[in-house]
């Protein structure tokens, strides 16, 4: 066992170091990965010292050990941080293009259905044009049939007189 008193244990103030104010979120995630190492460190002294906690000269070296780097907590919070919040704005963006096809799509079946349903309502009146266009191609057929049997029949000549002497006397 140690002969240290553990109970005497001197701190660090890492965290008044790491930490600027209470809104400091990348001075937070920098402690974090300091109090991390620190529980590490404690983890791995007790494996190699039959479960023994570390004496306050241990932790006097780690915490020095810590003080040079604390740029490098803040850096590795910072790239967390950022790591972070390009994930959720991939998330963020990728919910947005779902959203933006479901509404695409579906707005595209709300105008089909209105145009199915015009369609719908106009069918009728497509059918009737239809009809009268083909009845009046045949009565235009038979008209110009009946010009041409009477145009054989009486004479093309003969029968422009008579239309010309219906209209000018």
């Amino acid at each position: 066992m140690s002969t240290e008193n553990n109970t005497s244990r001197e701190y660090s103030f890492i965290y008044k170091e790491l930490v600027q104010d209470k809104n400091d979120l990348v001075g937070h995630i920098a402690y974090s990965i300091y109090k991390s190492q620190k529980i590490l460190f404690i983890k791995r002294y007790k494996e190699e010292h039959s479960g023994e906690e570390p004496p306050n000269s241990n932790f006097l070296d780690f915490h020095q050990f810590s003080k040079s780097h604390l740029q490098g907590y803040r850096l590795e919070a910072q790239t967390i941080l950022l790591d972070w919040s390009n994930q959720s704005l991939a998330d963020y963006t990728s919910d947005i293009d779902n959203e933006a096809s479901e509404f695409k799509q579906k707005t595209i079946e709300e105008y089909t259905e209105k145009l199915k349903t015009a369609l719908e309502k106009l069918k009728p009146g497509l059918a009737r044009g239809a009809a009268q266009s083909m009845l009046g191609s045949i009565g235009f057929t038979v008209l110009l049939f009946i010009l041409f049997v009477f145009g054989l029949y009486f004479g093309v000549d003969s029968f422009f007189d008579g239309i010309r002497a219906k209209f000018s006397g």
